[in-house]
Order: structure tokens, then sequence, then C-alpha cells
């Protein structure tokens, strides 16, 4: 059943949920994003997760002046928990979410909005621009794949094949989703530090009967701040691997596990071996590598994922290594193995290459030496 709520004598088409914490300095610009929205017929549901600073304050002067904004306060825990609390009040159609240290294209909700009811879709997608802070300037804008790109109307996840879970960024700030297929299919934030978005948005895809999307960048990221929880793996080495793992659980629970096996082996092992690699502290990697080593060796679908599956050679191998070694140690000492193997083979291949291009360039020479020393006539 779809939610519908009045505001005044109008339905609320989109609900616009924003976690804050402690975001006082990028907050207004947020704000100011979505209460001036070209589409009028929104609410924003902010929840504060216990700030510390003037997130509270800030969020206070914008409901007093602007009905639509509602403020939720709470006990801090983390995104997922402010995201679940938001969408537990939201009377909108559709749902949407916002970072608050990001802000969104002034058309962004009233585009999604007429895409969703022109295709009578339950997801909409759109991409997005990141900004740099240490530069101060727009950097890369993402792009869809080419099979996205010529698909033509709405399409499911089965048309996504492979790259179901890789042909978008799985947060929820690109896209709004049908609030009844929500509701309906269970599907809601893991409640941990970071990653909490991975099962919402694998699952809010493949439970979507009908997705399109929007080829403009309407939303702004915001990168480089010493903060961000990417930046900071050794302090949750747990979190990636809980959402996968919880992933992998739900597709079994929910029979969509063979459908989307090639897709799901590359996204999880993917992200899990990226992050493993990027952990510089001793005693968190030693940590996540005792958690996948049990993962992938005893706990399906890992354990029984087959190394062919997974759509890229390096995270392949980096699999083949872990269920072989005995000590993160010895994983080490073969991924090292392989990425010197890797170097000598590229290494004299551009030697061989750069060989024959000299002797091809000598060869050349001959013939024209010849050709200039030969007798008039010839």
């Amino acid at each position: 059943m779809k939610s519908r709520e009045v505001q005044g004598s109008r339905e609320i088409k989109v609900s616009v949920v924003i976690p804050v914490y402690n975001v006082a300095p990028y907050l207004r610009q947020c704000l100011d994003s979505v209460v001036n929205q070209t589409l009028r017929d929104v609410e924003i549901i902010c929840v504060d997760d216990g700030s510390t600073d003037e997130s509270p304050a800030i969020l206070a002067e914008y409901a007093a002046k602007d009905p639509r904004v509602k403020v939720i306060s709470r006990e801090h825990t983390n995104a997922g928990a402010a995201r679940n609390a938001g969408m537990s009040v939201a009377t909108g159609e559709y749902l949407g979410f916002v970072d608050s240290d990001d802000w969104c294209d002034l058309t962004l909700f009233e585009k999604a909005y007429a895409k969703a009811k022109a295709h009578d879709a339950d997801t909409v997608i759109w991409r997005y621009m990141t900004y740099d802070m240490r530069t101060g300037r727009d950097g890369s804008q993402n792009a869809f794949p080419r099979a996205v790109r010529d698909m033509k109307g709405a399409f499911g996840a089965a048309d996504l094949r492979s790259g179901v879970f890789t042909a978008f960024n799985q947060a929820p700030w690109n896209r709004i989703v049908r609030t009844s297929l929500i509701r309906g299919k269970s599907i809601a934030f893991q409640e941990i530090e970071r990653s909490n978005d991975v099962v919402f948005g694998c699952l809010a895809t493949v439970e979507s009967e009908r997705m399109v999307v929007i080829d403009e960048p309407l939303y702004h990221y915001r990168t480089g701040m010493a903060s961000n929880l990417q930046a900071n793996n050794h302090r949750t080495p747990r979190s990636v691997f809980e959402a996968w793992k919880r992933l992998g659980a739900e597709l079994l629970k929910r029979g969509k596990d063979g459908s989307f096996a090639v897709g799901f082996a590359t996204a999880a092992s993917n992200s899990l071996f990226y992050t493993l690699n990027s952990i510089k502290n001793v005693e968190a990697y030693q940590e996540l590598w005792r958690l996948l080593k049990e993962l992938y060796l005893s706990e399906p679908p890992f354990s029984e994922l087959k190394t062919g599956n997974v759509l890229n050679e390096q995270t392949r191998v980096a699999i083949e290594h872990l269920r072989r070694a005995s000590t993160p140690l010895e994983y080490l000492v073969l991924q090292s193995s392989y990425r010197q193997e890797i170097f000598s083979r590229v290494f004299w291949e551009k030697e061989a290459a750069l060989r024959r291009l000299e002797n091809a360039e000598r060869a050349l020479e001959e013939t024209k030496r010849n050709r200039n020393g030969a007798p008039d006539g010839m």
C-alpha cells in the first residue's frame, strides 16, 4: 500500500531523510539544497544522531521557518540507525536520502519523481559529482556503464546480469525508492559504524522490478575529509565484513543467491579484499584476515563461491591465496609473489615489445638504404 499524507491540500511525493551528526560547517548548504527543491511536495526528516556541535540549533532554525522540516533527536549511534528512524516516520510515496555534509541540485527530486511516475518505477537512480575538500573544486562525475545507458525505458535487476551490484554506487543518496517496496520487502539499513548502506542499496536493487536512470549528475558528494570513514578503515575493520556477510545471508533467505551469484561474488569479494589491502594497522589487518578466512572456508554463500565467478583476476587470486594460507604472513608472501610475477611478466612483455619495435625500425632503415643505393632502372 502506497503511503499518502497531505500537507495542506497536497500529497507528499518524496520523503527526504537526512541523518545529522556534528556537521555544522556543511549543514546549511545541505538543508538549503533540500528546502529549495523545485518539487515542493516533500517532507524533510532530519535525524539528529546525538550531535554535540551547533547542528541541533541549525536544525531547529530551519524547522521553525519551514513546516516541511521535521526533526528527530536521538542518542548517538550511527548513520544506519538514524536513517532507519527517519524511514519509520516517512509518509511520502517515495523515499530519498541526502547525507548532511553533501548537497543536491535544486531540480533533483522533481526530475526523479517525474521519471518515476512516467515509468511506474520502483527505483530511480541518478549520477553524482564529487567535491574535493582539499582542492575546493568539483572533481569527477561518475558515469553509468554502457549497458545501462543503452537501456530503453525501465529495466529489472536481472537485466544488469553480473553488474547487478557494481553498475551503480549502492549508496542511498543516488536514488529514490518506492516506500511501499521498502516496507513490503522489509529492507532496512544495518546499524553498524560504516558500510551500513550495502544491504539496503543492494536489496533495493534486486527487489525492484522496474528501475530507470537519469543520466545527469544531480548530487554533490563531499570527499577529502579527515573524518571520512573510508579514510579510517583500520578503526572499523569488521564493518565491511559484516555488511557483505549479511547481504549474502539475505540473498540466500530471499532465494536470490543463484540469480545474482556472479554479481554478488564479484562485488563482495572486490570490496572485502580492497578493504583488507587498504588497512595499514597490523592488528586490524590480522583481525579482518581471520574473519575473511573463516568466511570463505565455512560460511555459505562465500564457502561455496567459485573463484571463476569473480570478474577480477587479482581478487580471484587473493581468494585462492586466502584459502591456501594458514597465517596472515603466509598470505602476504603468496600475494607478494603473485604481484612480483605480474610485475615481471609486464616488464618482460614491455621489453619484448621494445625489441620488436627496434627490429622493425632497423629493418625499415635497411630497406631505405637498399632502395637509395639501387642502380638506375632497377
